[in-house]
């Protein structure tokens, strides 16, 4: 079996869970005691499972946060993280639960795109950070045409970082599916593994 190989040489434990039924129904009940769920992003016939919105259901109802994987890769650079913050209680809970990875990294930075509507400062987040002997570099950015998706995409595909935490939809699901939202374009097109949590 390919899975069993692959899993052999990455020193993973895993397990097979045979389940019928709505995907994401599916992952949620298998999921009970995990601590994140990893998805694939994309799988070759997307008539099968639409997994960006199998993981858009994820975040939102499972409790868990959801490391979305492009389906290109083949492991995640836990050096350098990329951790997009808006002051949302969605970034909070992101920030929150990436932790464990973060106190791995080499470098954290701190990213926001300056847009005036800022819920609670970064400092703030840098703080708490610090409480864990997280050290992060601090880049706030104006906001741009195009808007915080295009800018936080741009610096996931800088080629600086190894994956991005953040909020998953800190906006209504509906208005992002509406006029795009940053969880739906880092879902579609992000180059590197994104953690998020609702």
């Amino acid at each position: 079996m390919t899975l069993e190989a692959r899993f052999a040489r990455e020193d993973v434990a895993w397990n097979w869970v045979d389940a019928t039924g709505e995907a994401a129904a599916c992952i949620v009940r298998a999921a009970a005691l995990a601590d994140v769920i990893v998805l694939n992003r994309r799988l070759e016939n997307p008539s099968v499972i639409d997994m960006r919105r199998t993981a858009s259901e994820l975040i939102v109802k499972s409790g868990k946060p959801v490391l979305a994987v492009p389906g290109e890769s083949r492991g995640i650079d836990l050096a350098t993280a990329l951790v997009a913050w808006d002051g949302s209680p969605c970034a909070a809970a992101a920030l929150r639960a990436a932790v464990p990875m973060l106190r791995l990294a080499d470098q954290v930075t701190l990213f926001s795109v300056d847009d005036g509507a800022m819920a609670s400062p970064i400092e703030d987040a840098a703080t708490y950070l610090s409480r864990y002997d997280i050290h992060p570099v601090i880049r706030r950015i104006e906001v741009q045409p195009g808007g915080a998706p295009k800018q936080l995409l741009a610096a996931a595909a800088s080629g600086q970082y190894g994956y991005v935490v953040m909020g998953g939809f800190g906006h209504l699901r509906f208005t992002e599916a509406l006029f795009g939202g940053v969880t739906r374009t880092m879902l579609t097109s992000s180059p590197i593994p994104v953690f998020l949590a609702h």
